[in-house]
């Protein structure tokens, strides 16, 4: 649409303008000068992939559990237990981790989990209806976040000079952010829109269900008026997409008892989804897996970098 190019258009001249004030400032917010430094560069670009990839797998379980499933929020909530909870069980271990080992070695593990558990998601059907189905991934995200969360800033405050680890932090707080932020945007684009096509093409195949889903649209306008309105929102409720297709329900029990059915693309709409947030899982392991080689470029590079935290 009209305004998502518009936004993109005024980020890249901002994102222009950004670039050349801070590369005329005195004393510059961002020195540019820092990304000559091959390491702290590649963890740049770590970091942005990396962040991107968790948080892919987060919005991917949110949308499983949720939308796909029927979860209830509590139910959900269970989940980010794993997310985040493991980082404070673990905030000990990591720092000792931190202390006694490079931390890009310790990155590079935590990126590996990642990867892992989005892999691992990518191969648990939705028709498993349980959370201790997807206990495993869980762990592994949950254990890889935290130590990938301290590591990162260690391995960036690490590759530039003391005086500098106050920017090497920032802009590693920076790109972490972007990377969060492009994770369901971009994987939220290429699986609802994946799940739309593969939806348009079951009604283009089957007249059956083109015809029930056509007598499905129509059938507020023949309701009676006390019932239009709850028919007309879900009715609506479909045509809005994959998700609004999977929310309503496929039969209805009328007042007499009788079940009847009502939405005709709720399995259909299922199957696209499950599908579809798979490939979404898949990117982001691979994403991961992806960041973590490149920590081993880095590292074979021969760049110096210092053991532990001392330098933060």
């Amino acid at each position: 649409s009209p305004q998502i190019a518009i936004a993109f258009i005024a980020a890249a001249v901002f994102l222009a303008l950004f670039v050349f004030a801070e590369s005329r400032a005195s004393a510059p917010l961002l020195l540019l000068s820092v990304f000559r430094n091959r390491a702290f560069a590649i963890n740049t670009v770590v970091t942005l992939i990396g962040m991107f990839a968790f948080l892919v797998i987060m919005y991917s379980t949110s949308i499983r559990l949720t939308i796909i499933q029927g979860f209830s929020p509590l139910q959900s909530s269970v989940a980010y237990l794993f997310f985040g909870g493991i980082g404070f069980v673990l905030l000990p271990l990591t720092s000792k981790l931190l202390e006694r080992y490079n931390p890009r070695w310790v990155l590079c593990t935590a990126l590996t989990f990642i990867g892992a558990s989005g892999l691992w998601f990518a191969v648990i059907p939705t028709t498993s209806r349980s959370i201790s189905a997807i206990v495993g991934p869980l762990i592994l995200a949950g254990v890889g976040s935290a130590l990938a969360f301290a590591s990162i800033t260690a391995v960036a405050v690490n590759t530039l000079p003391n005086h500098l680890a106050g920017m090497a932090s920032g802009v590693t707080s920076t790109f972490r952010d972007l990377g969060f932020a492009l994770g369901p945007a971009i994987a939220g684009a290429v699986a609802l829109g994946r799940a739309s096509d593969e939806i348009a093409r079951k009604l283009a195949g089957d007249p059956a269900l083109s015809k029930a889903y056509e007598a499905f649209q129509a059938s507020a306008a023949h309701a009676p008026a006390d019932q239009r309105p709850q028919l007309e929102a879900a009715v609506h409720a479909v045509q809005s997409g994959p998700l609004g297709a999977n929310s309503v329900p496929a039969d209805i029990t009328l007042p007499d008892g009788k079940v009847v059915p009502f939405n005709p693309l709720k399995d259909v709409a299922f199957d696209a989804l499950s599908s579809s947030y798979s490939i979404a899982y898949v990117l982001a392991g691979v994403a991961a897996l992806v960041a973590a080689a490149l920590i081993l470029v880095g590292v074979r590079g021969g760049e110096h970098v210092r053991d532990g935290v001392a330098a933060a």
